[in-house]
Order: C-alpha cells, then sequence, then structure tokens
C-alpha cells in the first residue's frame, strides 16, 4: 500500500510526520488492517478535485463524510459532487442503538454512496449485534 499521498496530505492539513505516524497508529486497529491503504479525508475544507486526482489511486477508500451521528441530518450528503459519490463512504461516529438506522442507509443508498463506516463510543468499531442487525435489515 502506497503511504505517500496520506503522509503528504496529514502534512499539509496537520503539519508534521508525527502527525502522519499518530494517524497510521491509529487506524491500523480503526480498521482492522495489517497495513495501511486507506485515505481519509474531509470533503467540507479540502479541493475535491486535487484530492480525488491526486490521492484516489492510492487509496483503497476515500471517506469524504467524516461526522459525529448527532450531527447527521438530511442535507448531510447534498454537497458531495455526484461524479465521486460512487467513490465515496460515509464514517459516523458515537452511531447507537437508538439512532435512526433505517433513515441513515436508505439515505446512503439513496445517494448511491459506495460505503457506510459507523463507530460506537467515538472511534471503536460498532460490534453492538442490535444495531448491526439493524443496519443488515435495512440493507
Amino acid at each position: 500500500m502506497a503511504y505517500g499521498p496520506l503522509r503528504d496530505l496529514l502534512k499539509l492539513t496537520h503539519g508534521t510526520d508525527s502527525d502522519y505516524f499518530t494517524a497510521v497508529a491509529k487506524l491500523k486497529p480503526y480498521f482492522n488492517l495489517e497495513t495501511i491503504g486507506y485515505m481519509i479525508t474531509d470533503y467540507d475544507t479540502r479541493a475535491v478535485g486535487y484530492l480525488f486526482g491526486y490521492c484516489a489511486e492510492a487509496a483503497d477508500m476515500i471517506v469524504t463524510k467524516e461526522i459525529a451521528y448527532s450531527s447527521w441530518s438530511d442535507s448531510t450528503m447534498t454537497d458531495i459532487h455526484e461524479e465521486y459519490k460512487g467513490a465515496s463512504a460515509i464514517l459516523i461516529h458515537n452511531f447507537s442503538t437508538s439512532a435512526d438506522v433505517s433513515s441513515i442507509v436508505n439515505s446512503v443508498v439513496d445517494d448511491d454512496i459506495a460505503a457506510l463506516y459507523a463507530t460506537s463510543d467515538c472511534c471503536h468499531n460498532v460490534n453492538d449485534p442490535t444495531l448491526l442487525d439493524e443496519i443488515a435489515a435495512d440493507l
């Protein structure tokens, strides 16, 4: 997996190699990967053409939206450029069993977003069987 684009992106946005290695250390268990090939971005603050043109070939997946569940709304995905929706993923933090799973899954499917990642308790992978069953039932 290529580290270059992710390193360059983090250096652009966070300034140091230390941030890059910290991010890698955090991402490995987060995505349960042996190596890092994912690029995490924040669509709201980056030039999407630059990011996709520069980094997409080296990334396995691009998270174009990273928000807390409490910030979710019907308009969450409206600012993702149509051209990139099929290569995009949404990452939602603090997803709970009280979340409106059906509404969120339907929005992701209707908007042709490639993937939905959910975490509970900030940055731990969702492993609550009830919530996973709810998500699976809506797919």
